[in-house]
């Protein structure tokens, strides 16, 4: 089996283990991006969408788009390091060459996660409870197949930051690793949590565009310069970077649990394949 395998079924199960672990954060910060907030109106907390989400929709509603979400995540990241290992990702000399693997591995990602992505948000910034269909039905009202790639250039931008998080991480992994086959939960965890810490606070405004364009019919006419201007006119930066809270929150808990899930899957699967334990130390 080859380590691109290897890395697709390590990743998958590492993506859908994170994601129905933390749904419930992605619930709540993906309603705080998506949410029109006035000027003068109180900043929204955590904990105050939290406890709406719970009294209009009770405990459940949290988990709202699980499914479509874990189904994104486990293909969408078989997908990203199937592709990113088969470009040679992680074998790099130089950061730039895994940053142009993990941007290439992304953008061949969108065609299959957009439409995943689209729906499940749709759902989950709803008031009220709506199925798939129904989402899916109203995308296609409003315009055509095309309402599945709503915030499309947004993606293309954003398409950077899990460039730098992997990036940023396999070269950490390969200082730190020194030899060894894989780090150990903790390494991973750690490390993998920082990247995405780090990749997260570059390229948040876009990832802020995206979900706006993906939830709110209005902008999905505007490019993400656009929708970014429209927010800081009517809120300054608090609106460009509203949301940012819980989405670096729920990006390095899931990262850093889906990069530990993936290491120690991957690590068992090669020595079950070899008949011999990785090397660690």
């Amino acid at each position: 089996m080859s380590d691109a395998v290897v890395s697709m079924i390590s990743a998958g199960v590492g993506g859908a283990v994170s994601t129905i672990a933390l749904h419930p954060l992605d619930t709540v910060k993906t309603k705080m991006q998506g949410t029109k907030i006035g000027p003068g109106e109180p900043k929204p907390t955590i904990r105050g969408v939290l406890d709406q989400i719970i009294k209009e929709g009770g405990l459940g509603a949290v988990y709202t788009g699980v499914g479509i979400k874990t189904a994104q995540a486990t293909i969408t990241k078989s997908m990203y390091f199937y592709i990113f290992a088969a470009l040679g990702g992680g074998k790099f000399s130089t950061i730039a060459g895994e940053l142009a693997a993990g941007y290439c591995s992304e953008l061949l990602n969108l065609p299959a996660a957009m439409p995943l992505e689209t729906v499940a948000n749709r759902m989950m910034v709803a008031n009220g409870k709506v199925s798939p269909s129904q989402v899916i039905k109203q995308l296609i009202k409003e315009k055509g197949l095309f309402g599945f790639y709503s915030g499309l250039g947004a993606n293309v931008i954003v398409a950077v930051q899990p460039a730098i998080h992997f990036g940023l991480y396999e070269q950490i992994r390969k200082t730190v690793a020194k030899g060894r086959t894989t780090l150990s939960f903790m390494e991973s965890f750690v490390y993998g949590g920082l990247a995405r810490a780090i990749s997260t606070s570059f390229i948040y405004p876009y990832i802020r565009a995206k979900v706006i364009a993906q939830t709110d019919p209005e902008a999905r006419k505007l490019s993400p310069m656009q929708i970014l201007q429209k927010e800081y006119k009517e809120r300054g930066m608090a609106g460009v970077f509203a949301g940012i809270e819980p989405e670096i929150i729920r990006g390095v808990l899931s990262t850093a649990l889906m990069m530990a899930v993936k290491e120690k899957i991957a690590d068992t699967t090669r020595a079950f394949l070899t008949g011999k334990k990785a090397v660690r130390t």
